[in-house]
């Protein structure tokens, strides 16, 4: 069966940047770096495959109990994709779209 069409929701779960750092020898501030960068490409496949939604779930509770340099840096990785990344993208605007952050 061929499918013509897009997803209308497409969720992602960052997960695995500390293992993926460990196995590639990286740091494992490294390894969340290169995981949120890969966020930016799934966004970008998304915006051209008009898929409307894209969700993640990057932060659970059990995380804040991490080391503070840990916490702290994924803050600021956050940070910097929700203003520089959707910026470049202009997912904003292009798309009608919002931002909307759950949790604490």
């Amino acid at each position: 069966m061929v499918h013509t069409s897009s997803p209308q929701c497409i969720g992602i779960i960052l997960d695995g940047n500390r293992r993926f750092a460990k196995a590639n020898n990286l740091p494992t501030l490294e390894g969340h770096r290169r995981g949120l960068e890969k966020v930016k490409d799934i966004m970008g496949w998304a915006r051209k495959a008009e898929v409307p939604f894209v969700v993640a779930y990057a932060f659970s509770t059990e995380n804040w109990n991490r080391a503070q340099e840990e916490v702290s840096y994924l803050m600021g990785l956050f940070k910097e994709m929700l203003t520089q990344k959707l910026a470049d993208f202009n997912i904003l605007t292009e798309f009608k779209g919002r931002e909307r952050r759950m949790g604490r």
